[in-house]
């Protein structure tokens, strides 16, 4: 029987949207490296959770598609280390932003999809 490494990336986020990108896959091809299958970010990693103490139309507009570059950037690291990738967001939704999770893979081998949506909702 192998064992199913899990790397948790509590790492602290950054100011901006790319910088989160940039450190992510740094994080990410570092847990490759130690042996991970599998990295999952911490809430809301695409902004760092950064809604407190600010407007609420600003944080809002930080909001990111389910299919932007930076998900799919992910997706493709996630294909070219062979891992899967748990990326978190604030995701743009018609019904406000939401805390979300895509589970980012390349196990196609083993009849999973690509990419797994699972919302939630911010309270």
């Amino acid at each position: 029987m192998s064992l199913l490494k899990i790397a948790l990336l509590q790492i602290a986020p950054c100011d901006t949207l790319k910088d989160n990108l940039e450190k992510g896959i740094k994080y990410c091809k570092k847990a490759k490296e130690q042996g991970a299958d599998i990295a999952l970010f911490s809430e809301m990693w695409s902004n760092g959770y950064n809604i407190y103490h600010q407007p609420v139309e600003k944080w809002k507009a930080e909001a990111i598609s389910a299919n932007s570059d930076f998900v799919n950037t992910f997706g493709n690291l996630a294909k070219e280390l062979s891992m899967a990738i748990g990326i978190t967001l604030l995701e743009k939704n018609e019904n406000g932003p939401r805390n979300s999770l895509v589970l980012l893979t390349d196990l196609v081998n083993q009849n999973l999809p690509m990419q797994r949506y699972i919302p939630v909702t911010l309270m």
